[in-house]
């Protein structure tokens, strides 16, 4: 979910604006990997006195941003929460709060690995995964020794996916959280899979942590390094239903395009081109977009949620598409879609920020709006 998105549904009709563009601005800059050390650090304070459960969320990539929400809280603090994902509730057991986080995740038709290896006191265990058109899911634990801190490797961007040729697939997202016993942790990555061939059944993929790293509790001792770890296995590929839209509106002198759309169990893609500009490069700038429908909106929490869950994502393609994501099962929804795209927005990422100084940041204003028939 993109950042102003979630600070709308965040703040309500009742919030003022300068609260809202405060979250929204956090958003933009926390999510830049040149935001102030100081900015950083606070948010961090701040989050850790509210996450509990020891639930996290990382972004590998600058451009692969994620998002989340929490419902019925109009604070600052809880802006800076659903920017990096952390969620508020008690893990038991791990890796079902993390597919809970996600929306419509926890109903994937997920496959049973249940492979484990160990290395130098520590065990990696790859408990199941799922793919289709769109993504690749992972979810696994990591059990340390005791005298060392939960690991965070594979959220931490150091996880890779490929195939049995040995293609990558790009990392979208990772979230961990605190297992349910002393000194474990579980993950759950995303990997973009827009690279699988049309008609692609089944694929022979190889996850690969090339080392798992954790703290020593002793101040001054030294941390613990193990593996590699590798695991192969091999996964059915569910379809996904392709909608041609190729449609261009222009709005402020500024044009966007609306490529296609791509509608799959875990999630709903919608791939867009628009220029970048401000002297901000393409891969910094993202669009904020909802879709919608008749008695639909993807702004809309699912019936009597409470908590926090992550809606989705959005990040550039090696074709420089702009893909923002939506998750949770949209192929019952057919008809007349509307996509709007409120705003596009850049947050400079190639120049460090120092002291004060902030990113340079862009917005321009919208609505495109575009009509799509969905089969």
């Amino acid at each position: 979910m993109r950042a102003n998105q979630a600070a709308d549904a965040l703040l309500s009709e009742e919030a003022d604006a300068v609260t809202t563009r405060l979250i929204r601005d956090l958003g933009d800059l926390y999510r830049s990997s040149s935001a102030p050390v100081g900015l950083r650090h606070s948010l961090d304070t701040a989050l850790a006195e509210i996450a509990h459960s020891g639930i996290h969320s990382v972004s590998p990539h600058a451009r692969r941003s994620r998002f989340g929400i929490k419902a019925s809280a109009l604070m600052v603090v809880a802006a800076a929460g659903l920017v990096v994902g952390v969620v508020g509730y008690a893990v038991a057991p791990a890796i079902q709060q993390l597919l809970a986080t996600e929306r419509g995740v926890a109903t994937l038709p997920m496959q049973a690995i249940a492979q484990s290896q160990t290395s130098n006191g520590v065990t990696v265990r790859l408990d199941r995964a799922y793919a289709d058109a769109n993504r690749i899911i992972v979810a696994y634990t990591i059990q340390v020794p005791a005298g060392f801190n939960n690991s965070t490797s594979g959220i931490d961007g150091k996880i890779a996916l490929t195939d049995g040729q040995g293609a990558a697939f790009p990392i979208i997202e990772g979230q961990g959280a605190n297992g349910d016993t002393p000194h474990s942790s579980a993950g759950l990555v995303s990997f973009d899979a827009e690279s699988l061939a049309a008609g692609t059944t089944h694929v022979d993929l190889r996850l690969n942590f090339p080392d798992v790293r954790a703290k020593s509790e002793q101040q001054g001792a030294s941390d613990l390094v193990a593996g590699a770890f590798a695991f192969n296995f091999t996964l059915p590929v569910q379809a996904g239903r392709l909608v041609t839209v190729s449609k261009t509106v222009v709005a402020n002198a500024v044009p966007v395009t609306v490529d296609r759309i791509v509608v799959t169990q875990s999630e709903t893609r919608v791939y867009m081109r628009f220029p970048a500009s401000a002297g901000i490069g393409a891969s910094d700038w993202n669009a904020d977009v909802h879709i919608s429908g008749a008695g639909w909106d993807s702004r809309q929490l699912p019936a009597g949620f409470s908590g926090e869950i992550t809606l989705g994502s959005m990040f550039m393609n090696s074709s420089g598409e702009h893909i923002s994501t939506f998750s949770g099962d949209y192929r019952s929804r057919h008809g007349e879609w509307t996509v709007t795209v409120d705003s596009l927005f850049g947050v400079d990422t190639t120049t460090p920020s120092s002291g004060s100084d902030q990113p340079k940041q862009a917005r321009v204003a919208g609505p495109w709006t575009f009509t799509v028939s969905v089969p």
